[in-house]
């Protein structure tokens, strides 16, 4: 929360402090995950995590290419994180199931009113729309208890709210204080993704720490 109180404070008054205080949020958090799991630590969530903070310093910058090149580096995360939450993959039925109509609609109706306007992105914005989409179903869909559950359900929504917020300022209609709303969601959706994904494997490692006395007695 301090690294974004920072942040805001620099993308107002300054711009140039945020080549140092953006990526921070991403540093912050690889750091807490590196300290908190010391085994079996996800080699896709840390890419993800990497790739993310790549992401945010390139967005900084306001020419298009850059901001291609920030697209690119979240797709790299969206499939890194995809690939750590299949790992835990497991259909479910219910609300989850209309969470993921929800989504599915909500994007297609954003890529509906927005592909006129969107030139020559068209086709990346589909691509990454579909892999944002890959990732929250994945995320939404991921096993473990329901406490656990949680934090990483809440955290792919946030991502796919605040990646909508951006897509629409940019592409379709000017959002008032977009940019704040759109880095709250976004800290937001990174720390429980995060926080969720330690919180799992702290409880791994309890589960083999328990199984491994047992089998010694």
């Amino acid at each position: 929360m301090v690294i974004f109180v920072l942040d805001t404070m620099a993308a107002n008054y300054l711009g140039e402090m945020r080549l140092i205080t953006k990526p921070m949020i991403m540093a912050s958090l690889i750091g807490l995950y590196i300290f908190e799991v010391r085994e079996r630590q996800s080699r896709w969530l840390i890419v993800g995590m990497i790739t993310a903070m790549v992401g945010d310093i390139l967005l900084v910058f306001p020419d298009d290419s850059f901001f291609m090149a920030g697209l690119i580096s979240f797709l790299v995360m969206q499939l890194s994180y995809s690939l750590d939450f299949n790992t835990y993959y497991e259909k479910k039925t219910g609300a989850l199931k209309y969470a993921m109509y929800a989504l599915l609609g909500i994007s297609l109706v954003f890529l509906g009113l927005g592909v006129g306007k969107l030139g020559s992105m068209v086709v990346p914005v589909i691509l990454y729309t579909f892999a944002i989409l890959g990732m929250a179903i994945l995320g939404l869909s991921r096993w473990r208890t329901q406490n656990l559950y949680h934090p990483v359900a809440w955290g792919v929504i946030l991502f796919v709210i605040s990646d909508l917020l951006l897509a629409t300022n940019k592409f379709l209609f000017e959002i008032p204080a977009a940019g704040f709303a759109v880095m709250l969601s976004y800290v937001a959706a990174q720390y429980f993704i995060i926080t969720g994904c330690i919180a799992d494997e702290h409880k791994v490692a309890a589960l083999r720490a328990l199984q491994s006395k047992k089998s010694k007695k």
